[in-house]
């Protein structure tokens, strides 16, 4: 008997991309069902985006975000794919003179998904943007409360603890650079394979190649991500090894553990979270 298909769930910010190359290769080539909430400007093989207003905004995809936000409470794929603007929550909350961003990042609170419309108005506070009423950020950093209806706000992925989710895709600039979001995923997702990216996210769909690939990420990835640190290492290799060279470095995270690439090494290392020992090195340096 031939294994059921995996399901998947896509939220989009931004461009869409991205997410059309990863929702054809999960429909047509590997036969993955979508489960994502309906949208306008979403079909078989289209993502509608939540940085599209629509030919009607009153009805189009911003002005759904809180009914698409409560349906995601209750939708559990096998795999998320999450697609946008990602970063501190305001431009001046790092001034990029006085703090290493290093030091930002360690010490940031609050990260989140974003439009475009949030990041060229409330996110660098210019008053001459008035885009306000498109404006749609979710927070990567905490939890939201079941007890009450959700804010605007709040990121209903978060909602609850989900042990059976075998991975998500968080791509956007530094969506597992600070260590805020990455606990509030852990947390929510303590078996799941997190990948995202460590730094500014630089030319599109390039990112994603990795995830395209048959030899990298084959449906036996997808329905059992590798756990043990060398095998983290070995994917984290070959997905950042078929990256351009300006695209930035894919994170691995699960749990305790997670591996990043070295580029001037040219190896990835896993390492002990967040007691940063590390577990394994590969390919392994030559003697």
């Amino acid at each position: 008997m031939a294994d059921e298909p995996l399901k998947f769930a896509i939220v989009e910010f931004l461009g869409n991309f991205d997410t059309i190359g990863i929702k054809k290769r999960w429909v047509k080539d590997l036969g993955y069902t979508d489960i994502s909430p309906p949208l306008p400007g979403s079909g078989k093989f289209s993502v509608g985006s939540f940085n599209n207003k629509g030919k009607e905004p009153a009805t189009g995809p911003i002005a759904q975000w809180p009914s698409f936000q409560t349906a995601l409470v209750d939708v559990k794929p096998d795999w998320f794919f999450i697609s946008g603007h990602h970063g501190r929550q305001f431009d001046d909350d790092w001034d990029g003179i006085d703090e290493h961003f290093d030091a930002h990042a360690l010490n940031q609170k609050e990260t989140g998904y974003f439009n475009e419309f949030y990041h060229a108005g409330t996110w660098v506070n210019s008053p001459k943007k008035k885009n306000k009423k498109f404006e749609i950020y979710m927070t990567t950093a905490h939890a939201p409360s079941l007890s009450e209806p959700l804010k605007a706000n709040d990121n209903p992925l978060l909602a609850e603890i989900n042990t059976k989710c075998k991975g998500i895709v968080l791509m956007g600039c530094n969506s597992l650079t600070y260590p805020v979001c990455r606990d509030a995923w852990i947390k929510s997702f303590p078996n799941a394979l997190l990948i995202g990216n460590t730094s500014r996210v630089n030319g599109g769909s390039e990112a994603i190649v990795p995830l395209l690939q048959d030899k990298i990420c084959g449906d036996t990835f997808f329905r059992d991500p590798p756990s043990n640190g060398l095998e983290l290492a070995k994917l984290c290799y070959r997905m950042n090894r078929v990256l351009p060279y300006n695209v930035g470095v894919l994170r691995l995270q699960r749990a305790d553990s997670y591996s990043v690439y070295i580029k001037s090494e040219r190896i990835a290392r896993t390492f002990s979270y967040p007691g940063q020992l590390i577990i394994a090195t590969f390919p392994q340096p030559k003697s």
